[in-house]
């Protein structure tokens, strides 16, 4: 299954009397799950599969003013699940 996710542009509480907005971000993740038996199932994600970074940047007249951004890169997970 894949899914992705989209934000628009959103607006946090004020920094030097300004508004801080968070810019628009969108990422894909993938999910998969395979049943090896009746019982026994494994599981694995790839979370923001295209690398995708979160900025911001501050006051509503200009996006030339960066406050931040957020990197958390691409992540991998995988689990067993065991049903009794």
């Amino acid at each position: 299954m894949a899914a992705a996710n989209r934000r628009g542009n959103q607006v946090e509480g004020p920094v030097s009397c300004l508004n801080w907005y968070n810019d628009p971000y969108q990422q894909v993740d993938l999910n998969a799950q395979y049943q090896l038996t009746p019982r026994i199932s494994i599981t694995g994600s790839v979370i923001n599969l295209t690398k995708e970074t979160q900025t911001a940047h501050l006051g509503s007249d200009t996006d030339a003013r960066f406050y931040s951004a957020q990197y958390t890169g691409r992540r991998f997970y995988g689990g067993v699940q065991w049903t009794f």
